[in-house]
This record gives C-alpha cells, sequence and structure tokens, in this order.
C-alpha cells in the first residue's frame, strides 16, 4: 500500500514503524496470533482539520489493534471497487491464508 499525504510527503510503511522495537514486539506477538486464528482487517474514512478525505486501516487479533496504514483519498470516487483493491492490497501484504475477514463501514 503506497502511504502518500496528498502534499506528497510519505507516511512510513507499517513495516518500517516496525523497526522501532516496542511497535515491533507487539506486532511479533500478534503475528503469533495471526498464525493461529487469523486477523481481521477494518477500515474507516474520515476528513483531516485540512479536509482531506482519509481512508485508514487496522490489523485485529485477539490480542488488540495494530494501525497498518492510511491513504488520502481525496478526488477519489470511495466505490466498492476502489476499496476493495485497497483491501486486497493489504491481504496481499497480510497474507491471504491469514485473513479471516473485513469490516467496514459502507
Amino acid at each position: 500500500m503506497s502511504l502518500v499525504h496528498s502534499d506528497d510527503t510519505h507516511v512510513p510503511r507499517a513495516s518500517t514503524l516496525q523497526a522501532h522495537s516496542l511497535v515491533k514486539k507487539n506486532w511479533e506477538n500478534m503475528s503469533e496470533d495471526v498464525e493461529h486464528f487469523g486477523v481481521c482487517i477494518g477500515s474507516d474514512g474520515w476528513s483531516d482539520i485540512n479536509r482531506r478525505s482519509l481512508l485508514g486501516f487496522m490489523a485485529m487479533v485477539t490480542q488488540g489493534s495494530y494501525y497498518w496504514g492510511s491513504i488520502d483519498t481525496s478526488g477519489e470516487s470511495k466505490t466498492g471497487l476502489f476499496i476493495g483493491q485497497r483491501f486486497i492490497e493489504i491481504i496481499e501484504e497480510l497474507g491471504a491464508k491469514n485473513v479471516v475477514a473485513l469490516v467496514t463501514d459502507g
């Protein structure tokens, strides 16, 4: 998933954030859950203080939730196809065999 703000500054990918020891330790603990119980991917959209339309994603496991990333969707039509394509990107990152559910507010 390409995480880019509308001003073209890049947001660190989840894998980059995992380099921080605390975050990495937490994700490693959750990764063990993923192997046994799977992961649920959730999304939600909102507008920031600059009125940009954003779409965020969380990976949810039995031990808790992990921020996976967000994208600026300003100027995009938020169709099922558009959102579905973003979900597919995350599913590919997490591994299709690990994903047990998708959650979004429609």
